[in-house]
């Protein structure tokens, strides 16, 4: 321990000696350690970090790959592709299928399922709002092990039959709208106008168990679902509608394998039920999940886009340590002469090689810190720049002692991998040449420079990596901006209604939608209105299987077409061409038969591209032909930018009142649609105080935030990218530096017999242009094999893509050969009568 504390206070003597060294290797660290501990901080609060309930490894979580999944009848949930299998994946279930899994006791202690409801208009101290609402069965908490923040949570006797409606709102909520005041418990609120009583609030850590979709705002029995939302189906009695997810808790020395086997029977029996005398060639498989992490279905969705940002943060730590182990290179070359001197006075070697990794530890040391202190700063900012939706406001992202252990960790695994290399070589020094000729001719100096110009390379090449990807993303925004929609976006506002919030149904429902369509008609600047049940480029979408006669689909898979219910002047307000026959019109009503504008997708698929006009089809697989179409329409986007345009089928939104609710409306304007904003929301509420107008934006605005992940990936690739070149150039620099200081002798000789600036400039740049150029071959052939990693997120663009690489190597070569300039300048302006009389 003396000898220890002695080398700790001989290097804190050396540092401050050298300000300029310890504050480049400092940062150096800092830019590396603090990058990679807030990603990671993102990505543990996201992927890795278990719920905050009782025991979470005791969860599970249900799910079943689809199959031939068309036996289901109706669904109501997510769908995704499960990452280690590639197959298809579901997590909701039939109300009977949940209930006769509740009545075997000898696997679960607790089961218990939710359904997320979704928006609701929720009143309360006399104000409405749109809040997120969760329903959920009687031992949802008592299953998770839930303590209350305030009050007392659901329990099963609130959902039995005729219990009071009681709600229990979340501490974000209770501190939004009542000010975290205490006498919380008993007070009224009004969710979608019905009557509940608050039992209790959420502790402020937790956010629900089904996705990061949204704030959780209000969880209230499931048992009452009927008088919140108002529907023709059955749902609690229909085994053919598949709505809810289903978590449960197992009981001890329960293995999940053991549970899957326990609940497979009744499974497959309502499997083979639906199916009738159907042969299904893929039958659908239960799984049985781990529940730590909740249902996760936004963690799965976005585990990729994670795992690309910390795999790119981790190359910039690759590059600090790189950058770091130059700099110490070259701080011991520096150094050969002192070192040689201790090992003529018997110092031994080993003592030596653990001196001037003290050096380094301690450097980790403080790199660790400035690294923390980055990560603070960085860690929120984050959560805006990182290519992820729906995360929550309350997602916590405290840097506890996993997160801090990670910085740690990291930071020092990189100064003892960086110091080492130096340490050792410079410790290999020959003594008597050393004190005889002094540090110019130390032995080693070829192998420090050959050292120096191998870590210069790597580090060019991991840079010209993360360069490639940040090129790509950038690229793939290009091409997601630049994409046809099919229709004109510009100078149209949008926005959301849901009369059904506010008690409106049916024919009233319908009636409420035309005669605001009216009224908005009259607003100055509005050339048109229009409204459809799903948004235009939203992520929204309905579809529905179809029969069409003579068509036969490929392989026995079901005729599906994408549905778009519309109302008002839907297509001249959108603009999208009209090519054959006529449009939707407020004649095609309840009381009329029944027509269809289709699109061109549809024509060449059902139709194999015949006219159209007259040709009758039904909605449903056996249900009659009685839906003619009527008109044509060119394709058009229809949720997402990326998809193709898929065959769709336009009908009147009074035709299919059954599944009428919350509609887009569009307002086409004269001139800024932003303008028509206030008047909007005035007149709604003259209309109805109780209505509620969420999502008001323009087109452009909808379009353009449909791109955010493509954006915020190709912003944030870029920065990471910014930060990798900066750190290889500055490496690239210090080791240029380095080569002219050492060379001064023969700059001057050189000069001495005649060369001229331009001959010594060249000489210098020629050899940075020979690391720069190494650097590129080695980085073009290592982004070919990485590029291939992130080829899912690619669009319009391939991973080989000859003009991004091309651009990426001119400004890397740019950039680095400009970082040489300033050593190379400083070559050109010795003084070889000074040079030569200092040597």
């Amino acid at each position: 321990m003396i000898t220890f504390w002695q080398d700790v206070r001989y290097a804190l003597r050396t540092l401050r000696k050298s300000p300029g060294f310890a504050a480049v290797a400092v940062l150096t660290l800092a830019l590396g350690i603090g990058a990679t501990t807030a990603v990671f901080s993102v990505y543990d609060a996201i992927l890795l970090r278990p719920l905050p309930v009782a025991e979470p490894d005791q969860l599970v979580v249900l799910n079943w790959y689809l199959g031939s999944a068309h036996v289901i009848s109706s669904h109501d949930g997510f769908q995704l592709t499960d990452a280690a299998t590639g197959r298809n994946l579901s997590g909701s279930f039939s109300y009977a299928l949940f209930r006769a899994w509740s009545e075997q006791d000898s696997v679960f202690s607790s089961l218990f399922a939710t359904y997320p409801l979704g928006r609701v208009n929720l009143r309360a101290e006399n104000q409405s709002e749109l809040a997120e609402a969760l329903l959920v069965t009687g031992d949802y908490f008592t299953g998770l092990g839930v303590r209350p923040g305030v009050g007392r949570l659901l329990t099963a006797a609130d959902a039995a039959p005729g219990a009071t409606p009681v709600a229990v709102i979340s501490h974000a909520y209770w501190q939004r709208r009542f000010g975290g005041a205490p006498d919380v418990v008993g007070k009224g609120v009004f969710i979608n106008g019905q009557a509940f009583e608050i039992v209790g609030v959420t502790p402020p850590e937790f956010y629900g168990t089904v996705d990061f979709a949204g704030e959780l705002d209000v969880i209230a029995p499931l048992a009452q679902l009927p008088q919140l939302i108002r529907e023709d189906e059955d749902r609690f009695n229909d085994g053919a509608y598949w709505w809810l997810g289903v978590l449960g808790r197992l009981k001890p020395g329960v293995t999940r394998e053991q549970a899957a086997a326990a609940l497979a029977g009744a499974f497959n029996a309502e499997v083979d039920r639906l199916a009738g005398d159907r042969k299904l060639e893929r039958r659908p498989e239960l799984v049985v999940r781990s529940g730590r992490q909740g249902q996760a279905e936004f963690r799965r969705r976005n585990a990729d886009t994670l795992l690309y940002s910390l795999g790119a943060v981790g190359l910039v730590l690759l590059i600090a340590c790189a950058n770091l182990t130059g700099l110490l290179l070259g701080r011991a070359g520096d150094r050969q002469q002192e070192i040689a001197v201790r090992l003529a006075l018997g110092c031994g070697r080993l003592r030596l090689v653990r001196q001037l990794m003290t050096e380094s530890m301690l450097l980790g040391v403080f790199g660790v810190a400035a690294g923390v202190a980055v990560a603070m700063w960085l860690k929120d900012a984050l959560l805006a720049w990182l290519p992820v939706s729906s995360i929550p406001d309350t997602l916590q992202l405290p840097l506890d002692l996993r997160v801090l252990g990670f910085a740690a960790a990291a930071g020092m695994l990189t100064t003892l991998v960086a110091g080492l290399v130096p340490a050792l070589h410079s410790t290999r020094v020959d003594v008597l040449p050393a004190l005889r000729e002094g540090a110019a001719s130390v032995m080693g100096g070829r192998l420090r420079h050959r050292l120096g110009a191998g870590i210069v390379i790597t580090q060019l090449a991991l840079s010209l990596v993360v360069l490639v990807a940040g090129g790509l993303f950038l690229r793939t925004l290009h091409s997601v901006e630049s994409v046809p929609v099919g229709f004109n976006p510009e100078n149209i506002l949008t926005f959301r209604l849901d009369g059904t919030l506010s008690g409106y149904e049916g024919t009233r429902l319908a009636d409420a939608y035309d005669e605001l369509t009216r009224r908005f008609q009259g607003i100055p600047g509005v050339r048109s209105v229009a409204h459809s049940r799903h948004g235009m480029l939203r992520g929204g979408m309905s579809s529905t299987y179809i029969n069409v006669p003579g068509y036969v689909p490929p392989e026995g898979a079901p005729s599906v077409t994408y549905l778009h219910r519309v109302g008002g002047d839907f297509f001249r307000t959108l603009e999208v061409p009209v090519l054959l026959g006529r449009v939707i019109t407020p004649q095609d009503n309840e009381n009329s038969p029944l027509v269809a504008v289709v699109n061109e997708a549809f024509v060449r698929q059902f139709l194999g591209g015949q006219h159209a006009l007259g040709f009758r089809f039904g909605f449903g697989s056996k249900a009659p032909p009685e839906v003619e179409i009527v008109g044509v329409v060119a394709d058009t986007k229809y949720a997402h930018l990326r998809d193709d345009p898929p065959p769709t089928a336009f009908v009147s939104a009074r035709q299919k009142l059954d599944s009428l609710r919350d509609v887009n409306f569009y307002l086409r304007a004269s001139g800024d649609p932003g303008a028509l904003a206030p008047a909007v929301r005035q007149m709604v509420r003259d209309f109805d105080a109780s209505l509620p107008v969420f999502g008001l934006s323009t087109q452009i605005e909808v379009i353009r935030a449909s791109a955010d992940r493509e954006r915020q990936s190709a912003y944030l690739s870029v920065a990471i990218a910014a930060v990798a070149l900066a750190l290889a150039c500055v490496g690239l620099y210090g080791l240029m530096a380095q080569w002219v200081g050492r060379r001064m002798r023969e700059m001057g000789i050189r000069m001495a017999l005649g060369a001229g600036r331009a001959s010594i400039l060249g000489l210098v740049m020629r050899w940075a242009l020979r690391l720069v150029a190494a650097g590129i071959i080695f980085g073009v052939a290592g982004a070919f094999a990485a590029a291939r990693l992130i080829r899912s997120e690619l669009f319009g663009v391939t991973p080989d893509d000859p003009l991004t690489y091309a651009a990426v190597c001119v400004i890397l070569a740019a950039v680095a050969l400009a970082a040489c300039w300033v050593p190379a300048r400083r070559a050109t302006r010795v003084d070889p009568v000074v040079t030569l009389r200092y040597e």
